[in-house]
């Protein structure tokens, strides 16, 4: 379940998951968004999750957070307390096409993921088409086309992992 709230230069969330009151298990987000500038955006997110499978029971995870965008472009960044930075960048080049890079580091397990990906949109054609592969050799694909004039989408997907040798294919039907 999840509550957004937009102000004229901010935006709040709650959002929980699996709240089991007896049990004493689930979990929850608390998100604030405010704009300091008209292209910075500074805010925090609390997300805490209560379990029996998790030592001491519980965990709570504070991150910071920084947007910096421009009218076809958007730069931003979290740091959290258990040791995570992410990065994001993300340009629209043309009406058709959007791209993006991403990098999530986790200091305490020395590990990082960097992706990129893109998103053409043929409108006209009612086709978007996104892929993206990172630096653990995933390469993922998502081929959408409106079925008109019935308002379905049809949706193919696709991901393969070269050093697990994995291959996974799907599809589904969007409605609306």
């Amino acid at each position: 379940m999840t509550a957004d709230y937009k102000g004229k230069d901010y935006t709040a969330s709650l959002t929980t998951g699996n709240p089991d009151l007896f049990s004493g298990t689930g979990m929850g987000i608390a998100h604030y968004l405010q704009s300091v500038t008209p292209k910075l955006s500074l805010g925090a997110e609390l997300a805490y999750q209560a379990s029996p499978q998790i030592p001491g029971g519980h965990i709570g995870v504070l991150s910071g957070l920084a947007r910096y965008s421009g009218e076809d472009f958007s730069l931003s960044g979290t740091i959290s307390n258990a040791g995570s930075l992410h990065a994001c960048y993300y340009q629209k080049c043309s009406s058709d096409l959007s791209v993006g890079t991403e990098l999530e580091t986790n200091l305490r397990m020395g590990q990082s993921t960097a992706t990129v990906g893109y998103k053409v949109d043929l409108p006209r054609a009612g086709f978007v088409f996104k892929g993206a592969v990172n630096s653990d050799w995933e390469v993922k694909a998502v081929l959408e086309k409106k079925l008109l004039p019935i308002p379905f989408t049809l949706a193919l997907c696709g991901m393969i992992n070269h050093p697990k040798g994995s291959f996974q294919m799907g599809a589904g039907l969007i409605v609306g």
